[in-house]
């Protein structure tokens, strides 16, 4: 039974296991004092760092600006590469955004002065369009 017990200190034992006469000289392995692990954290630099983003080191960014008006507009074609996006709205009106069809009032909409960043970037194709007639200017930038 000791030996299953592997590597555990004496004092650890249960009571009657310590008393069953399995181990010799049960007093002085049930005084021993219980030596306790010292962890230490771990140094400056080499601390595991969890990210929820997909790894986008050493991507190569592209921004554009577009200039984005009632009619919808394919801004980014299929990229299957694509690792980031973030489509930045520096228009007046608000801007809609769908992915692989043409955009309209129904869809996503960015805010004015607002911006879509997604966790994780599709790679399909991106349209977008105005809420007006008016000509919104949009920084679409693009990590692959």
């Amino acid at each position: 039974m000791v030996n299953q017990l592997g590597d555990l200190p004496y004092n650890l034992y249960p009571e009657k296991i310590a008393n069953s006469g399995q181990i010799e000289n049960q007093s002085a392995l049930i005084s021993q004092p219980v030596k306790s692990a010292i962890i230490k954290p771990p140094a400056p630099g080499l601390a595991p760092v969890i990210d929820t983003r997909r790894a986008v080191k050493n991507a190569q960014y592209v921004s554009q600006i577009q200039n984005v008006t009632d009619t919808s507009k394919n801004v980014l074609n299929h990229n299957p590469q694509r690792t980031y996006l973030i489509i930045q709205n520096n228009g007046v009106s608000d801007v809609f955004i769908n992915f692989s069809n043409r955009a309209d009032s129904t869809n996503m909409r960015i805010a004015s002065g607002g911006y879509y960043e997604p966790l994780v970037a599709p790679t399909n194709s991106i349209f977008l369009t105005s809420s007006t007639g008016n000509s919104n200017l949009c920084v679409v930038t693009e990590g692959t």
